[in-house]
């Protein structure tokens, strides 16, 4: 008993109830109607689906006695590449050549026991105690397999794939804007917040009601700062017609620009705060 690992324990449970009562995929005649839960026996020959089990079987065993971390690894990555082979197999079964129609779904049983195999590799690597580099290789090397195999299409006959070639032009269009709003606005409130960390670490009796200011902002949820924005932004467009031109508007960009910049600026202040509180006074006087 003393063998067996508490951990592994856990992932069994996980795995083994996830596909005992959860489908291991979700069929759609359209993207419409309601999904109806499939499960691999109904999808695919019974040798291919009891296969499938006896991969998942021996991930189980060595998640519970197997103490070579690089077994451990490998095993869980040959468990994950099996999940992502069935799923791709039974999405495959159920989309009639040419159909661009259906739908087929990852169900719950697939992202519970993919989670669960993702945390027996985790624990792995974790074990091997890598170096940075050697952990930044890893992740590079999984993402280059991942979008290989997205590449493929071997998947294309998922649900999310389906959608993605449907919508690619505006997928891309849309994904630039968003990491232009997320980096214009982190941008603009490191600007900003770092003085005014670097102002609260120098004044203290001005820190706490500074950080309780920002820690009011945080609590109030989006919708309702999206709210907020919109009567003055809209005010400063009807004002100043040359700001409505590039898109300061009560709706859109703008407020989302401002809502991100004033999410952002508790998180940098406060660590800026405490990071230069960390500083020895020595380092500060050699310093200056």
């Amino acid at each position: 008993m003393r063998r067996i690992d508490r951990l592994g324990v856990l992932l069994n449970l996980i795995g083994i109830t996830a596909l005992s009562f959860l489908p291991f995929i979700v069929f759609k005649a359209n993207r419409i109607v309601p999904g109806e839960p499939r499960s691999l026996l109904n999808i695919l020959p019974p040798a291919v689906v009891w296969g499938f089990y006896a991969c998942l079987v021996v991930a189980g065993v060595t998640a519970l006695l197997a103490r070579d971390p690089r077994w451990r690894l490998a095993v869980a990555l040959l468990a994950l590449g099996v999940v992502a082979l069935a799923l791709g197999a039974a999405a495959n079964a159920l989309t009639p050549p040419g159909n661009l129609v259906v739908r087929a779904a990852p169900g719950g049983a697939f992202w519970i026991t993919s989670i669960a195999l993702g945390l027996l590799a985790t624990d792995a690597l974790t074990r091997l105690e890598l170096r940075p580099s050697s952990r930044l290789m890893c992740l590079v090397l999984f993402l280059a397999v991942l979008l290989a195999a997205l590449g493929s299409g071997y998947f294309d006959h998922l649900s999310i794939m389906r959608e993605y070639a449907t919508n690619a032009p505006r997928f891309a269009r849309e994904a630039g804007q968003h990491v232009l709003l997320a980096l214009g606005s982190l941008t603009a409130a490191v600007l900003v917040a770092l003085p005014l960390g670097v102002f609260c670490h120098r004044q203290p009796r001005l820190r706490g009601a500074l950080l309780g200011l920002l820690n009011m902002v945080q609590t109030v949820p989006s919708i309702a700062l999206f709210g907020i924005l919109m009567a003055p932004l809209g005010a400063v467009a009807a004002a100043f017609p040359m700001l409505a031109n590039i898109g300061v508007r009560g709706i859109g960009t703008a407020p989302a620009v401002v809502a991100l910049f004033l999410y952002s600026l508790l998180p940098i202040v406060a660590n800026t705060v405490v990071g230069l509180g960390r500083v020895a006074p020595a380092a500060v006087d050699a310093a200056s």
